[in-house]
């Protein structure tokens, strides 16, 4: 077996990107518009919401970018799979960049609020409202569409022997998690979170694999 560590490194590094840079991003945003008077905050804070939005953009372009870097190597065994991970990853990236838009456009309804009179602000309010609750549904769309797209990327894997099958495996059932967890939150029900866990943890496994191991490939 020939291990091609200089890839796999690359994409090691860029699986952990997006967990380290959304994850910090959202969190920046998410402990502003959670309180009740974040309209009334939110431009004092521009500083730390562009931060936040910024960091998970660099999220939306590497998700885009690891779906063009494995399109070659999935290509070589699956030409199909391999176009649909990078169609999936786009799509992702597209929708993220979508929700980032209207977090974004919280800045412009906080600074309008500060110009009206209290009776008008309540229109300001149910705008910041459906701007938030676009986020989610964008994300979550996201989240569905990685978890297809991801269970047939981690099949390749598993047929091709390009990482360990148990980890392939793992995979598997990491974004089938994560695919219930999404449908779930669509559905009503609070469940994304926890059941994107399994899907998290893979990444980060994966990306320590590739990281010290490599890809697999017969000689």
């Amino acid at each position: 077996m020939e291990i091609y560590k200089n890839t796999a490194r690359i994409i090691g590094v860029l699986f952990l990107i997006p967990l380290l840079s959304y994850g910090i991003g959202n969190g920046l945003i998410t402990s502003i518009i959670e309180k009740e008077n974040y309209l009334q905050i939110i431009t004092g804070n521009q500083a730390q919401i562009g931060t936040g939005a910024l960091l998970m953009l660099i999220n939306s372009v590497t998700v885009a970018v690891i779906g063009i870097c494995f399109y070659p190597i999935l290509a070589h065994k699956n030409k199909s799979i391999a176009l649909v991970y990078l169609i999936t990853r786009i799509v992702e990236g597209i929708l993220l960049i979508a929700g980032i838009v209207c977090l974004w456009l919280l800045l412009s309804a906080g600074q309008l609020a500060e110009k009206t009179v209290i009776a008008q602000q309540t229109y300001f309010a149910l705008t910041g409202t459906l701007l938030i609750k676009a986020n989610y549904l964008f994300y979550q769309i996201a989240m569905l569409i990685l978890g297809l797209g991801s269970i047939c990327f981690c099949a390749v894997l598993y047929q091709t022997k390009l990482i360990a099958r148990w980890l392939s495996v793992w995979g598997i059932l990491g974004y089938f998690l994560l695919f219930v967890g999404a449908l779930g939150e669509l559905s009503g029900y609070n469940i994304g979170i926890l059941l994107a866990m399994p899907g998290g943890l893979f990444e980060v496994g994966f990306a320590v694999w590739l990281l010290t191991k490599g890809f697999y490939k017969a000689a």
